[in-house]
C-alpha cells in the first residue's frame, strides 16, 4: 500500500513563538549588544536551523517550466502485495487525453540498464515482456492530472528507482519525477513518522541549547548587576519572558508530539480506507459474478424448458398422426358397417329370392295339382260316362 504524499510545513504556533523569543533575546537597549549578537555563533546556528526547516516544506515537487510533477521520495511495499506508485502533475496548458503522454521506466539499485515499465497515450500500453509483464497496471486518470500506476504481487527484484515522465504538448521539456521502491518482508516505520520524530528531536535540542544560553546570559548579567541597575531590571524582565517562552515552547513540543501521533493515525486511516475501497471493489465483482451465475441458471432453465417443449411438440405431432389414423380407421369402420348393412340386405334379398323361388315352386305345384285335379275330374266324368251310357 502506497503512503500518501505529504508536504511538511512548520506549525504557525511554533514559528510565531520562535520569532517572539528571538525578538526578546536580541532587542537590547544597548547598540553594542546588537553587533555582538550578529557575530554570535548561536545566532548564525539559529538562522541555519530555520533555513533547514524551510527546506523540508517542499519534498517531492519538481518544477519544469509550465509542468509540475509531484511524487514521493520513497515508497515501501511488502513482498507479494500490491503497491501504487503515485505521480500527479500540473500544467499551464489544457490537459486532454490526446495531448498527454506518460512513460514509466525502471532503474535497478545495482548496475543495470534502464527498463520500460509502462506507457500511456490515450490508452494504456502495459509491458508484453520482461519482469513487469502481468504486474504493471494503469491506476491513474489523465483528466484529473493523475499518472499513477500499480505494481501487483511485487517481488524483491522490483527494488530500484522508478521514473515518471509526463509530457503535455507543448510542455515537452523538463525533469522527470523519481521514486525509490523498497520491497521488504514487513512494513517498517514510514518516512512521515521518521520526519516527525526528527523534527521533534531537533526542536528539543534547540530548546535545550536555548535554555543553556539563557542561563549563561542570566549569570553574566548578574555579574554586572552592580554596574548597571537598568540593565539588571531588563535582565529580570528578560528572564521572566524567556521562562514564559520556555514554558510555551514546552507546550508546543507536546503539541508537536501530539500532531505526530495524529499524523501516524491519519496515515493508518488512509491505509485502512484504501483497503476498504479495495474490499468494496471485490464485493462489487462478487455481486456481478453472482448476477452472471443467476443468469446462467436462468438460461439453463430456459434451455430445459425448450427441450421439454420440443418433446411436447414431437408428442403433439405423433398424436396428430395417430388422430389421422384413427379418423381413417373410423372411415374404414363406417365403410365396413355400410358393407355389413349391404351384406345384410343382400342376405335378406337372397332369402326373399329363395322365398320367391319357393313360392314359384309352390305355385307350379298348385298349377300342377290343378291340372291333375282337372284331369281327375275329367277321368271321373269319363268313368261315369262309361258306366252310364245314358248320360250322353
Amino acid at each position: 500500500m502506497t503512503p500518501p504524499t505529504v508536504l511538511v510545513r512548520t506549525s504557525p504556533v511554533v514559528s510565531d513563538s520562535r520569532v517572539h523569543c528571538a525578538k526578546i533575546l536580541y532587542q537590547k537597549p544597548v547598540e553594542s549588544l546588537r553587533s555582538e549578537q550578529t557575530a554570535n555563533p548561536m545566532y548564525r546556528t539559529w538562522l541555519q536551523f530555520l533555513a533547514l526547516l524551510g527546506g523540508f516544506a517542499v519534498p517531492g515537487v519538481l518544477r519544469v517550466g509550465g509542468m509540475e510533477v509531484f511524487m514521493s521520495n520513497e515508497v515501501e511495499a511488502v513482498n507479494g502485495t500490491e503497491v501504487r506508485l503515485k505521480c500527479t502533475f500540473k500544467s499551464k496548458h489544457p490537459v486532454s487525453l490526446s495531448s498527454v503522454t506518460v512513460s514509466w521506466n525502471f532503474r535497478p539499485l545495482g548496475q543495470g540498464a534502464e527498463e520500460s515499465v509502462f506507457y500511456y497515450q490515450e490508452t494504456a500500453y502495459p509491458p508484453t515482456e520482461g519482469r513487469f509483464k502481468g504486474h504493471a497496471v494503469w491506476s491513474g486518470d489523465i483528466l484529473r492530472q493523475d499518472a499513477s500506476i500499480s505494481l501487483q504481487d511485487v517481488p524483491f527484484t522490483f527494488n530500484g528507482t522508478y521514473t515518471c515522465q509526463v509530457r503535455n504538448l507543448p510542455d515537452v521539456h523538463g525533469i522527470n519525477g523519481e521514486v525509490t521502491l523498497r520491497v521488504v518482508h514487513k512494513v517498517s516505520v514510514s518516512e512521515i513518522g521518521i520526519l516527525a520524530v526528527a523534527i521533534g528531536a531537533a526542536i528539543a535540542i534547540v530548546l535545550v541549547v536555548l535554555c543553556i544560553f539563557v542561563v549563561f546570559k542570566y549569570h553574566k548579567l548578574n555579574r554586572h548587576a552592580n554596574t548597571d541597575l537598568k540593565l539588571q531590571g531588563w535582565e529580570r524582565e528578560l528572564n521572566a519572558r524567556v521562562l514564559e517562552e520556555c514554558k510555551l515552547n514546552a507546550t508546543v513540543l507536546e503539541e508537536t508530539k501530539l500532531n505526530a501521533t495524529v499524523l501516524e493515525e491519519s496515515e493508518l486511516n488512509a491505509r485502512v480506507l484504501e483497503e476498504s475501497e479495495l474490499n468494496a471493489t471485490v464485493l462489487e465483482e462478487s455481486k456481478l459474478n453472482a448476477t452472471v451465475l443467476e443468469e446462467c441458471k436462468l438460461n439453463a432453465t430456459v434451455l430445459e424448458e425448450s427441450k421439454l417443449n420440443a418433446t411436447v411438440l414431437e408428442e403433439c405431432k405423433l398424436n396428430a398422426t395417430v388422430l389421422e389414423e384413427s379418423e381413417l380407421n373410423a372411415t374404414v369402420l363406417e365403410e365396413s358397417k355400410l358393407n355389413a348393412t349391404v351384406l345384410e340386405e343382400s342376405k335378406l334379398n337372397a332369402t326373399v329370392l329363395e322365398e320367391t323361388k319357393l313360392n314359384a315352386t309352390v305355385l307350379e305345384e298348385s298349377e300342377l295339382n290343378a291340372t291333375v285335379l282337372e284331369e281327375s275330374k275329367l277321368n271321373a266324368r269319363e268313368k261315369k260316362e262309361w258306366k252310364d251310357p245314358t248320360v250322353c
